[in-house]
């Protein structure tokens, strides 16, 4: 794996998944309105019921109570939106074997009797359990609202309203057991039943019921939206994104909150970042970042030292071709006609300085930067079965890196690269084998530019699952100094020329002491 490789392998593994904390970076999703809006749509069709309501006083004609009191049955629902601006739902019901459920009855009152001229009061006591009623409209159809709305940065579904028809509700009300006296099962079977025709304790029992059914709805879709998930880069190296709060935006986006960490055992440093405007509001869902953020990134991965690494000779086509020819190498570097040509050297590199990514723009869905650095490259001879010091690079590199998505993964190119570099031969390997030291420069330097030129990276990047819907990545964007990564149903096709920040070029001054001239 390449140090650029290894760059910007957190531009893929930033959006999936870790742990705790060194450079903590702000970051936002953000969900339009058709897409969340189908976390409620997907909900309609035929669904059993079976919720507990609050206890039922009835007055008449002594007080009595019921207790552990259900409503259950079948619901056909069709669900359409009714006001965008308002994020608001009309929820068309058709309500089947219905019925309402009472585990315990309890009369206890007094009632009066005037008998010649006598006023009696006589106490009544009764019981009843396992009463059922049974709604004998069939088909009972409903219409019920719903809105949409946040609190406390979590997602809440509340019933605005609920239309019954007009229609007389009859019920068959029967029960397994009474106790009392002589009437008293038919007296209380029949405050049941007037209770049950009232239409005002039947719209507040299904609201009751419709409510719950909703809270258990969105309670499940909270919990997915605020999962912190935790992915292990490495021994040392970890990543995680917590999303933390939500609320919606000017024009009903809903704005996911939180922050996303790298941390290292390695690196005692640590940074946050936040946004300094905050993301503009477009109708499409993005995964959003500070363009401070990926400045922090390559910072980080500096101090951790990720981006020292390994690797070999014959990873490189040009100098793979180099090792072939004794004719080019009498022109080009007359030392390796020393080793044999299938000799395979080893390259240690290091980044001497943290990375430095500027005059970042957007165009036509991809990002592209110009991303400078000096690297350190120390190249070890295999002398005696061992690694022998024998030259080592220095070199200021600058090219310019193009960053799009194609088929669900970040795909990265390198164009126009420039390098700057010296050599430095190890004393060690001079004083003790006198080799010829030239080295043709420009030969060199061009070999690499076209490996560089000619590389590309890609990286997968993953779905964002949210509820029952699934979206994939497909088009970069950057505007107000924040990048955002778009992503798309899966099911969909991408809009053309879609409205987004994706034409905003923004340069700043990052003190880069390398101009182009340098390079030539």
């Amino acid at each position: 794996m390449t140090p650029l490789k290894k760059i910007f392998i957190l531009l893929t593994l930033i959006f999936s998944s870790n742990i705790h904390a060194q450079v903590i970076t702000d970051f936002v999703y953000q969900i339009g309105f058709p897409e969340y809006s189908l976390w409620v749509l997907k909900n309609q069709g035929t669904q059993r019921f079976n919720e507990a309501l609050s206890p039922v006083l009835v007055h008449q004609p002594i007080e009595t109570q019921l207790s552990g009191v259900s409503i259950q049955g079948q619901q056909d629902s069709k669900i359409s939106i009714e006001n965008e601006k308002n994020r608001s739902f009309q929820v068309q019901t058709t309500l089947r074997n219905i019925s309402i459920n009472v585990e315990s009855l309890i009369s206890d009152g007094y009632i009066e009797r005037n008998n010649d001229n006598f006023n009696l009061k006589i106490h009544i006591h009764g019981e009843c359990s396992k009463l059922q009623a049974h709604l004998l409209n069939e088909n009972y159809q409903i219409n019920t609202f719903l809105i949409m709305n946040e609190q406390s940065g979590q997602l809440q579904f509340n019933i605005n309203a609920i239309d019954l028809p007009n229609d007389d509700l009859i019920w068959a009300v029967d029960t397994e057991r009474c106790v009392g006296p002589r009437g008293f099962a038919d007296e209380a079977l029949q405050a049941i039943e007037n209770k049950l025709k009232d239409r005002w304790f039947i719209q507040e029992a299904l609201m009751q019921a419709l409510q719950r059914k909703m809270n258990t709805l969105v309670n499940e879709i909270n919990s997915k939206l605020f999962i912190l998930s935790e992915h292990k880069l490495s021994n040392d190296l970890n990543l995680s994104i917590h999303p933390k709060t939500l609320r919606f935006g000017n024009d009903n986006q809903l704005l996911i909150l939180g922050e996303a960490s790298l941390s290292s055992i390695l690196n005692p440093y640590e940074t946050k970042i936040s946004f300094r405007y905050f993301p503009e509001e477009f109708n499409r869902m993005a995964f959003i970042l500070p363009e401070n953020s990926l400045h922090e990134i390559f910072r980080f991965l500096y101090k951790s030292r990720v981006l020292s690494q390994n690797f070999y000779s014959n990873q490189i086509d040009g100098f793979k071709s180099l090792m072939k020819s004794r004719f080019k190498q009498f022109f080009v570097w007359p030392d390796l006609m020393n080793f044999k040509k299938k000799t395979n050297f080893l390259f240690q590199t290091a980044p001497q300085q943290e990375p430095i990514l500027q005059d970042l723009s957007a165009n036509n869905g991809a990002l592209q930067g110009q991303l400078y650095s000096y690297v350190n490259l120390h190249m070890l001879a295999p002398v005696d079965s061992s690694w022998t010091p024998y030259i080592v690079f220095e070199s200021h590199v600058l090219t310019e890196a193009k960053m799009e998505i194609q088929n669900q993964k970040l795909n990265i190119a390198f164009e126009n690269s420039r390098i700057n570099y010296s050599d430095h031969w190890d004393s060690s390997y001079v004083s003790k084998y006198h080799p010829n030291q030239r080295i043709s420069n420009s030969s060199i330097r061009t070999r690499i530019e076209e490996a560089l030129n000619d590389y590309r990276l890609d990286f997968n990047l993953p779905t964002l699952d949210f509820y029952k819907e699934q979206f994939i990545p497909y088009e970069l964007g950057f505007k107000n100094e924040n990048v955002f990564i778009y992503y798309r149903n899966q099911g969909d096709e991408p809009s053309v020329n879609s409205t987004n920040p994706t034409s905003e070029s923004q340069n700043r001054n990052f003190n880069n002491p390398f101009s182009s001239d340098y390079y030539n």
